[in-house]
């Protein structure tokens, strides 16, 4: 394929069913010489353990707010996976990139004490190896549209980059020199409950030996779990009603570690300036002011109506919430189609949301990041991968 430039992404044709993603004809090839970044905690598992998963959910927002930044507000395509993250770059912004993610390699050990990887593959080395990256637009919101991918190849330059060490190709080094443009980062929302029992973190990855048996697989696991859960909003895991700003350091402490150099809070440095932009924005809202064209009475609709739910990158990610009979009768289900061989899953379940923001422009660039607390993904991730080793 031929190269493209900055507008690759945004050109794709949307797709507002999510059911289309299954269909080949919804995607293009990536670009040949672009490059595939990736993204993760290592042993993300203590820091679940210890408490710290927000953080480690801030440092997989992290990686994109770098990523985005450093492409200078390109549209580039993207996915969160809860404790890492997978940027697709065209050549002109790949040499920024790395240093981004170099100096947010250092920064993640200094905030969090936290080791995050992070690592870089060219497409060429990942179409060598027989595997492809195809990439649909999946039109989330108004806001938002989110990319999706198949083919195989994110699924490989993630495991390359994570069996990658210092001094390998497709590994990313730390930088001390300067810090990370981590501007339009932000963690300011408490936890959020689950409007029903249970928020749920689920992972399934389609074993068939073809594209066509595969898309079959994902379709029946769409369809259950819209008979246990209900389809669109029914099992949706952030109803704008539960969403409440954080006003403690406790809680805002995740945002404060990692964004003391950037510029929106150089006026009111550190904390107090953090618990003053939160403030605000919770009497703004609650008093449902209107500037200019910012609408703050409709915030939260919009915020509620731009995260990432569930998404595709090689395999299904959805969070969501339900009952806790649902979650039984789906493992039941995808119990049974691992047994016949069709597909691998993992699922977490607590009783809450965490929330990470990407917000450029909060009237029509804001993108949020929704992961289940107390392990999310990266608990789900952990179980996939424990029964991949038996397949």
């Amino acid at each position: 394929m031929s190269s493209a430039g900055d507008d690759f992404f945004s050109t794709i044709p949307l797709v507002s069913d999510f059911a289309d993603i299954l269909q080949k004809e919804n995607y293009r090839e990536l670009p040949h010489d672009w490059c595939v970044f990736a993204t993760d905690v290592v042993n993300s598992t203590a820091a679940i353990e210890s408490g710290d998963y927000r953080a480690v959910n801030v440092l997989g927002a992290a990686s994109i707010t770098s990523a985005l930044n450093a492409a200078q507000g390109v549209e580039l395509p993207y996915s969160f996976g809860g404790d890492g993250a997978l940027i697709c770059s065209p050549p002109k912004h790949c040499e920024s990139i790395k240093l981004a993610l170099s100096e947010l390699r250092s920064l993640a050990e200094r905030a969090y004490g936290l080791e995050l990887r992070a690592g870089c593959t060219p497409l060429s080395e990942l179409k060598q190896r027989g595997t492809f990256v195809f990439v649909s637009r999946f039109g989330v919101s108004k806001f938002f549209s989110q990319a999706v991918f198949t083919g195989g190849g994110v699924e490989l330059a993630e495991r390359l980059i994570k069996d990658s060490k210092p001094g390998d190709a497709f590994h990313i080094a730390k930088s001390h020199e300067s810090e990370p443009n981590l501007e339009g980062l932000e963690c300011r929302w408490q936890d959020i409950p689950s409007p029903r029992e249970e928020t749920i973190s689920l992972l399934v990855k389609a074993l068939g030996t073809s594209e066509e048996d595969r898309a079959s697989t994902y379709l029946r696991v769409l369809s259950e779990i819209d008979i246990q859960f209900g389809a669109g909003r029914q099992c949706h895991p952030v109803p704008h009603e539960h969403l409440k700003l954080a006003l403690s350091a406790s809680k805002l402490k995740y945002e404060s570690s990692i964004r003391k150099q950037q510029p929106a809070f150089k006026l009111i440095p550190g904390m107090a300036g953090l618990k003053a932009v939160s403030l605000l924005g919770a009497v703004l809202m609650k008093c449902k002011v209107k500037i200019g064209s910012m609408n703050w009475a409709s915030y939260k609709e919009d915020v509620a109506a731009s995260t990432d739910v569930r998404k595709f990158d090689d395999m299904y990610r959805q969070v969501l919430s339900g009952s806790r009979v649902a979650r039984e009768n789906l493992t039941a289900f995808l119990d049974a189609e691992r047994c016949s061989g069709k597909l691998v899953y993992g699922i977490h379940a607590s009783n809450r949301a965490l929330m990470t923001c990407v917000i450029f422009d909060r009237k029509s660039r804001h993108t949020h990041f929704v992961d289940a607390a107390d392990g999310g993904y990266a608990l789900a991730g952990k179980q996939l991968k424990s029964q991949l080793l038996s397949v």
